[in-house]
């Protein structure tokens, strides 16, 4: 397997087919990747060349987030996931740590910036008109680099509940691997059709990309993608962490939970078989 994120979104760029549906609404692959071209071209010029090129998204569970994952995918930067769930200095602490450049966030979202300290920071809202100024104005999309399968292609922050958020690097090799998988592992083909429904453990990675390895479609009908119609409260990339931990234990990460509490009662002589 040589296929990048960034190869295989190429491969897509002129498909017909259905890839984004949300609620009412409906892209095709051809519209929902020019749409992510502009926006990783635009972002690719408003950027500092001489910093790294990492681009925070703070988003909820919307087709924007998908965008920004496809811009980078295209665009060959690093997208690092906020946690929308973060406050104050905790959420300025994981910007810096992320050494975010730029953020992309929105209407719902953009109060969470406000008084922060990050004055290298540039900040864009895609609900004003300086946002579509600035995808409107982009040319062609010159890619940041031609990526290699372990560079780097995001950073996930980790959900914090046993400490501060860490930073979790994904190469460009882990949503591939994941992707072919699963595609594999449940003969999905361009006439399958896979739902992604945004509960807290969804928005898998491997999941995310199924339908630029096998064809096939996230949403209601045959070759359908990514069909958001359940926003969770929880950071949108959270779900990449639960399906690395899942593929490398061959358990949902509470039935490891379930399990590792099993033998821990079961040492302490507490547990008793069949109660």
């Amino acid at each position: 397997m040589t296929e990048t994120i960034q190869a295989l979104l190429q491969q897509r760029m002129s498909d017909s087919s259905i890839a984004v549906k949300y609620h009412d609404l409906q892209w095709t692959w051809r519209e929902y990747l020019a749409e992510a071209a502009a926006r990783a071209a635009g972002l690719i010029a408003a950027a500092d060349p001489d910093r790294p090129l990492h681009i925070g998204s703070l988003l909820g569970n919307t087709p924007e987030m998908l965008a920004q994952m496809a811009a980078a995918g295209l665009g060959g930067y690093v997208l690092c996931g906020l946690n929308t769930t973060r406050r104050g200095e905790a959420l300025a602490a994981d910007i810096r740590r992320a050494e975010c450049q730029i953020i992309v966030t929105d209407a719902e979202n953009r109060s969470l910036l406000d008084g922060l300290d990050l004055a290298d920071v540039e900040i864009f809202d895609t609900s004003t008109p300086r946002w579509a100024e600035l995808v409107g104005g982009a040319g062609s999309l010159v890619p940041h680099r031609k990526v290699e399968m372990m560079d780097p292609f995001m950073m996930i922050f980790t959900s914090g509940t046993s400490g501060n958020p860490k930073a979790v690097q994904v190469s460009r090799l882990m949503p591939t691997f994941a992707g072919r998988s699963l595609t594999e592992r449940f003969g999905a083909v361009g006439s399958r059709h896979l739902l992604c429904v945004h509960a807290p453990f969804s928005f898998q990675c491997g999941g995310r990309w199924m339908g630029t390895r096998g064809g096939l479609g996230r949403g209601d009908r045959p070759g359908e993608v990514l069909s958001d119609r359940v926003p969770g409260r929880h950071s949108p990339l959270s779900g990449h962490l639960y399906e690395l931990r899942r593929q490398a234990t061959g358990l949902h990460p509470c039935h490891a939970r379930t399990r590792r509490r099993r033998r821990e009662s079961a040492a302490r002589g507490f547990w008793q078989r069949g109660q």
